[in-house]
């Protein structure tokens, strides 16, 4: 039966790992992954596979073979990846929402330490697979970012805007 997918690709097209999006559709439909779609250049994909197994070491080792470099990724069967961003606070403007998609199991000893350093007008949620960050005086001032999150709590994680979280729902084919 074919599903649909949702993959984060963690950290490309920055730093020198630069992947144009057209060549990895190309490289993804080769293996066999159908409807393969992009949305911007930061590694966000969306297809279908009969394949459930496996997914993220065949497109981690699709993108050595094709760019030359590994990443991290995430790869998420969509209502997966729903109920995730479906677990967000719903207060707050939708454009200072940020979240943290999270993998593997977590030191919860080091959440008491993430939330320390929240600036005055943050706040920061801790879901079931993901880390909702509200962050109206941006972003870029935040100190709770990807790297520190991963270097507190002990796991892998990629960060995404609302604006493309939910944006990657509607590509999928859900409002």
């Amino acid at each position: 039966m074919m599903k649909t997918y949702i993959a984060l690709i963690r950290g490309i097209n920055v730093g020198g790992k630069v992947m144009k999006m057209a060549e990895l559709r190309a490289a993804l439909e080769n293996l066999g992954w159908m409807n393969v779609e992009t949305y911007i250049q930061s590694g966000n994909v969306i297809f279908q596979s009969m394949e459930g197994m496996g997914l993220e070491e065949k497109m981690d080792q699709c993108i050595q073979n094709t760019f030359g470099y590994s990443v991290d990724l995430q790869i998420f069967l969509l209502e997966d990846y729903v109920r995730i961003i479906h677990q967000r606070p719903e207060h707050g403007d939708d454009k200072f929402w940020h979240v943290t998609f999270l993998k593997g199991e977590l030191k919860r000893e080091g959440w008491e330490e993430v939330c320390s350093v929240k600036g005055p007008n943050e706040e920061v949620y801790l879901k079931e697979g993901a880390i909702f960050l509200y962050c109206p005086d941006g972003y870029g001032i935040t100190q709770i970012h990807t790297n520190f999150i991963e270097k507190k709590l002990g796991v892998k994680g990629t960060t995404r805007n609302w604006k493309t979280s939910t944006k990657l729902k509607e590509l999928a084919g859900l409002k």
